[in-house]
């Protein structure tokens, strides 16, 4: 069963790029000058968000898992140290898989065909680059692509990890 909290988030992300379509169509019919700009800000903002959902999606799901099988001290132990998780590539999804249960790496990485680890390496490389104040020529249409592999890398880790 799809975990409640996590199904929350892309809802809310759902919502945001939902309102992110509205404003560009908007911008698309208007004559305003910084609508290049608008775009630009925007396509970034949502490239963090996804980014932030993977990894806040991906520890809960773990933190769940260990809750289920642990004594409360280790729960919340475990629950603190995967709150840390940040910038999840592929590479850092698997091994984290792999400390958990080398079958589950397996799995993963059978699934993690070269078009979605590309995608959640340049979500991960994007977001570090705009946080850090670098350069990057992210845009909304590539975010969206982003979004709908993180998605399907949720949907699996959350249909993979027992509770």
């Amino acid at each position: 069963m799809p975990d409640l909290l996590v199904h929350g988030m892309k809802q809310q992300l759902d919502l945001l790029f939902s309102d992110a379509a509205a404003l560009q169509s908007h911008l698309r019919n208007s004559s305003f000058a910084r609508d290049g700009v608008i775009q630009a800000e925007m396509s970034r903002y949502l490239c963090v968000r996804v980014s932030g959902f993977l990894d806040a999606a991906v520890s809960h799901i773990l933190a769940m898992h260990i809750d289920g099988l642990s004594a409360p001290t280790v729960a919340r132990f475990a629950s603190l140290c995967l709150g840390r998780l940040q910038n999840l590539n592929a590479e850092k999804l698997t091994r984290l898989l792999n400390n958990f249960d080398p079958a589950w790496a397996d799995s993963f990485s059978a699934f993690l065909d070269p078009k979605k680890k590309d995608d959640i390496d340049s979500l991960v490389a994007n977001r570090n680059n705009i946080a850090h104040g670098r350069p990057t020529t992210v845009t909304y249409s590539r975010v969206s692509v982003f979004y709908a592999t993180a998605r399907e890398v949720v949907d699996y880790i959350d249909g993979s990890v027992p509770r």
